[in-house]
């Protein structure tokens, strides 16, 4: 499915859904107020790269705020010709980034049982790269930033989607790429995540898991 498909999808499921009064999804299942505790684990099938997995928790300390967290490790090998250097070149990288930041949420007055959140993530990101042939090795480390804003909503009984845009800067980099996100609860405080990320810069899929509390 092509990224404006996709946006319209979710569009018109936020747009034409404002009559719907639904149980919670994320949290206890007689409210309709989406809970901020939870950890999800994501993983990400068309990565062509081990470990391609994201987790996330978010852990609410008062009724609008949150602190929220990330962790995302990948492992990348033989990759001489992608960076330059040439298929014959055995060049194994991996990378790690752990981020944590704050998220708030509000109701958004403009549709029922919607929330608007933003968040910022400061995260730590460390790159290994190794020339395995000769033995040498390099690392690097430096602080990026994650802006998020997007809208979270109650879909249906069993049923919510979210929808939003983040600002990745790098070294005074930027770079903004959309988020669409639906979860469908399965059981009591365990939920099926499905997501579209980094829209616009690699449309990853994600298949994952959240656990609530």
């Amino acid at each position: 499915m092509k990224r404006k498909s996709l946006f319209l999808l979710a569009i018109f499921s936020f747009a034409f859904s404002a009559s719907l009064k639904a149980q919670d999804l994320i949290g206890s299942s007689n409210s309709a107020t989406r809970s901020y505790n939870y950890v999800e684990i994501q993983y990400f099938p068309d990565m062509e790269i081990d470990l391609p997995f994201l987790a996330t928790a978010i852990v609410g300390f008062n009724d609008k705020w949150s602190l929220w967290g990330e962790y995302l490790k990948q492992d990348f090998d033989d990759i001489g010709e992608e960076v330059g250097l040439g298929a014959d070149v055995a060049v194994d990288a991996s990378a790690s980034l752990l981020s944590v930041g704050l998220l708030y949420h509000d109701r958004f007055a403009h549709l029922t049982d919607t929330d608007w959140v933003a968040g910022l993530l400061v995260g730590s990101l460390d790159v290994e790269v190794e020339l395995t042939d000769i033995g040498q090795s390099s690392s690097d480390r430096t602080t990026v930033y994650d802006v998020y804003l997007g809208l979270r909503r109650t879909l249906g009984p069993k049923l919510e989607g979210e929808l939003g845009i983040n600002a990745f800067i790098n070294d005074g980099d930027e770079n903004f790429t959309g988020d669409i996100k639906f979860v469908y609860r399965v059981r009591p405080a365990i939920d099926i995540a499905i997501a579209m990320s980094e829209i616009g810069d690699g449309d990853n899929l994600g298949i994952g898991f959240r656990y609530t509390w």
